[in-house]
């Protein structure tokens, strides 16, 4: 909804920030398309707040995808603002502000929020929360844009909904409307859901189902997000599933690795915890992962590589074709 604050909560790896893609196409493009079938009354620009993906490595490759007109996408990153000022860019900041005034976006997403809250915000605090988050809500109702916070879920086990989103209820309750994104357990496809929520407005849309496919934009690999079909199931029917089989097929763990490294902070990831995130969410066995992984290597679709660390020692890393260089690994 215009001029207020939006949620969306995921998992680690799961892809949101690849379906953001598509909310950025359809707001900067028009494009439509089984996420959003009907055309928007007006497009217009968006202002990402990105604490994790590279604007050159990753957002550019991954929007152009989606069908995004970039001339009407705007990127400011929490690590170049730092290298830049030598402070941390914060909700509550003027110079956030300061953005938003000047661009005057549609819509402005924040992703995640973790990387744009002030130091020493406890996410579990009310008051905290609320102050940190009441002067985007201002911002919003001020210059009639739409917020989307993405933001990654508790590790809590068995909850759903608003228990997923960390441990204020604040974040929920300010927000008008809430998104819950998971991968569903007992798919064999590596589907993945998208469940709205909270509704402030309107009644709830249905629940999208989806898949994450590989694709190349100018020789560049990246992912884009596919709309499968509609379901009534919310997060909670998701959630509650007992996974019918735990031990997942070959193509299931493969899938699964390149999405955890496409929804990565540098394209990257070190191999033992690229292995504990792959087979904690699909719960494929360690022989399996190891097939998939090495089939991955062979085909060239993933590196390997040892980097050098700050303490001297060699440490394993995976990393797609697109990620970073070995010196921006290594800082």
């Amino acid at each position: 909804p215009m001029g207020e604050v939006s949620l969306l909560g995921a998992d680690g790896g799961t892809g949101k920030g690849i379906w953001q893609a598509q909310l950025i196409a359809y707001v900067t493009a028009g494009r439509t398309s089984g996420f959003f079938p009907q055309p928007p009354e007006k497009t217009g620009s968006v202002l990402l707040f990105s604490g994790e993906d590279d604007p050159g490595k990753v957002l550019k490759a991954r929007l152009t995808a989606a069908g995004a007109d970039m001339s009407r996408v705007m990127v400011v990153t929490s690590d170049a603002y730092f290298a830049r000022t030598g402070s941390p860019l914060c909700i509550p900041d003027t110079s956030f502000a300061k953005y938003v005034g000047k661009a005057a976006p549609a819509l402005v997403i924040i992703d995640p929020l973790q990387s744009f809250l002030p130091a020493g915000v406890e996410m579990a605090s009310r008051n905290q929360m609320r102050s940190a988050l009441l002067p985007l809500k201002a911002l919003c109702a001020r210059l009639g844009c739409a917020a989307l916070i993405a933001m990654h879920t508790n590790k809590r086990s068995n909850v759903s909904g608003r228990a997923r989103l960390a441990d204020s209820s604040d974040l929920w309750d300010i927000a008008r409307s809430v998104l819950m994104m998971g991968r569903c357990k007992n798919s064999t496809e590596g589907q993945i859901y998208l469940s709205h929520e909270k509704s402030s407005y309107s009644a709830p849309a249905r629940t999208a189902l989806l898949h994450i496919e590989q694709t190349q934009v100018e020789g560049v690999t990246t992912a884009v997000a596919v709309f499968d079909s509609r379901t009534d199931k919310k997060d909670a029917d998701f959630v509650e599933e007992r996974r019918v089989r735990t031990a997942q097929t070959k193509e299931d763990t493969a899938q699964a690795i390149l999405n955890v490294l496409a929804e990565s902070k540098l394209g990257s990831m070190p191999n033992t915890q690229l292995r504990a995130e792959v087979m904690k969410e699909v719960g494929c066995s360690e022989k399996t992962y190891n097939r998939a992984y090495a089939e991955l290597v062979k085909s060239g679709r993933i590196t390997k590589k040892a980097i050098r660390e700050r303490d001297g020692c060699n440490r394993w890393y995976s990393f797609s074709d697109w990620s970073k260089s070995d010196d921006q690994l290594k800082k």
